[in-house]
């Protein structure tokens, strides 16, 4: 009887500990991206964001997209990780340039030509995986480009 209340225990215990990791990490993906969010490049009027982030998986890298549009309400954002050895991209476009022929599931896949990958999405959220890290930043770095060449 004994064992069963401290085996319950430990796994309470546990699992506050993995809550109070998975918050820590978080809110530090958060500072590191709020120090990147400033370096967006202005392209013809629209704030543009290529850049390598420390993200242990897709989804904290699509909520530091959800944290780019907090910060520029019309933008782009192409992110890349290395997620379990292989390289991740998230692409993110704003509505009103959805509009103006920008298409993130596009992007992505332009992008993840040069990390051996493919991916897609919707025009204002796509992901991408590859199989070539090595190139995951000149990957991040085409989104300047793309939305230069793209825009309407």
């Amino acid at each position: 009887e004994e064992v069963d209340r401290k085996v319950l225990s430990l796994m309470e215990r546990v699992q506050g500990l993995e809550k109070s990791l998975e918050d820590w990490t978080r809110a530090q993906a958060r500072q590191q991206f709020e120090r990147l969010i400033h370096q967006a490049e202005v392209v013809n009027g629209v704030p543009v964001l290529g850049a390598i982030v420390s993200a242990s998986d897709a989804d904290t890298m699509r909520e530091m997209t959800d944290w780019f549009r907090e910060a520029h309400p019309s933008g782009v954002a192409l992110l890349g990780a290395v997620i379990g050895g292989k390289p991740s991209l998230v692409a993110s476009v704003t509505e009103d340039l959805v509009k103006r022929g920008l298409n993130a599931a596009a992007l992505v896949r332009d992008a993840a030509r040069l990390i051996e990958g493919g991916g897609g999405g919707k025009p204002t959220l796509a992901q991408a995986g590859g199989r070539d890290a090595v190139h995951l930043n000149d990957a991040v770095q085409t989104a300047t480009a793309w939305v230069r060449e793209n825009l309407k």
